[in-house]
């Protein structure tokens, strides 16, 4: 009968999906977890590439001292970063597409202010989005021992600024405590937010330090604040997106 030799259809209810996807259409087999892996890091490194072009051009032209041009590109490095963001974070988490636009907007606005204090101000805004998520997936209640560091590199970075900073020594100090607090959330999250904390840690303190005691300043020093600061906004970026995915794929 031709009910017997009919073959019978593949049941695609069957193959296991992640938490949350749809089924997929008829006949179509779903990638392997190595294979959507792949596509997903492909996508991501053509997202990424304007962002890390410009920051390239942006620190050579600080280590060589063109500062027309680092001047001119510096302001396309947020934007850049911030659409790859947008477009690997949308579809996941509105909370966290929000304080991530948030954070990155203040790093822009940071960016391009005029004067230390307005950018004191906005990077101080951006750290606090950044502890907000941070706090959003902080694995342990109890920070990691290891990051006393960054209690003690606070008391060291007060200690030396703090006769050079006159009426800026509590702004300061304050800006120091949210920077030094977003590094110690992010110790408890992911190892690209860690070492992406840690790096724009690096960077502020280097660029605090040259302006309060510009004796600190050494030749190179532009290039090497903006390559901590270019490479920890990345990798923190790249760690949030990482955290989110592994939260939305993970089973509840």
């Amino acid at each position: 009968m031709r009910s017997r030799d009919r073959a019978v259809a593949p049941d695609d209810s069957r193959v296991p999906l992640p938490h949350g996807s749809a089924p997929l259409p008829h006949g179509r087999v779903p990638l392997s977890p190595e294979r959507a892996g792949a596509s997903a890091g492909t996508r991501t490194l053509l997202l990424l590439a304007p962002y890390v072009v410009v920051a390239l051009v942006n620190v050579v032209a600080s280590f060589l001292g063109a500062a027309a041009v680092a001047a001119l590109v510096k302001p396309f490095l947020m934007p850049l970063l911030l659409i790859p963001f947008v477009v690997l974070v949308a579809r996941r988490s509105v909370a966290v597409l929000v304080v991530g636009v948030i954070a990155l907007v203040f790093a822009w606005a940071g960016d391009i202010a005029p004067g230390f204090i307005g950018m004191l101000v906005f990077f101080l805004c951006m750290q606090l989005a950044y502890i907000v998520l941070f706090a959003r997936w902080s694995r342990t209640r109890v920070p990691p021992l290891w990051t006393i560091v960054y209690a003690l590199w606070w008391l060291v970075l007060v200690g030396v600024i703090g006769p050079h900073a006159g009426s800026l020594l509590i702004p300061v100090a304050i800006y120091g405590l949210a920077l030094g607090s977003m590094a110690v959330l992010a110790a408890g999250t992911h190892a690209l937010t860690t070492i992406g904390a840690a790096l724009f840690l690096v960077s502020d303190s280097l660029l605090g330090m040259a302006h309060f005691v510009p004796a600190f300043a050494y030749p190179g020093h532009d290039g090497v604040v903006i390559l901590t600061y270019t490479a920890g906004q990345l990798l923190i970026v790249l760690g949030i997106v990482r955290l989110e995915a592994e939260s939305h794929f993970r089973p509840r």
